[in-house]
């Protein structure tokens, strides 16, 4: 019982950070369904995790393919926003990087024994 907590913090910070970037999105008139679905899959992964809905494998498989869309997104639309003036996505590097973390951390304590 006391691990819960920790996975339930972790949870809580990794939705706050995947709603905050679906938020920038749509506040900025800048939809980008494949970053908005990669949010969706870390998500509802980390809300699985919580009700033990999804095996162990499917932390890998759900940050594997949450790097896999954004770098997706990267390839296609390029390190710089025009519509920012040709700003590094500076935002998306951080908020990737932080998604990340805090999945690969949830993930090794979900699974603690």
């Amino acid at each position: 019982m006391k691990r819960k907590n920790p996975v339930l913090g972790l949870v809580a910070a990794l939705l706050s950070v995947q709603l905050f970037d679906i938020i920038i999105h749509v506040a900025t008139d800048q939809v980008e369904p494949i970053r908005i679905a990669s949010n969706a899959l870390l998500g509802l992964w980390a809300i699985g995790t919580v009700f033990s809905l999804v095996p162990a494998k499917a932390a890998t498989i759900a940050i594997t393919l949450y790097l896999i869309l954004n770098g997706w997104f990267v390839a296609l639309h390029g390190v710089t926003n025009q519509d920012q003036g040709g700003a590094v996505r500076v935002t998306l590097f951080v908020l990737v990087g932080l998604s990340t973390a805090l999945a690969l951390w949830l993930k090794n304590k979900s699974h603690e024994d």
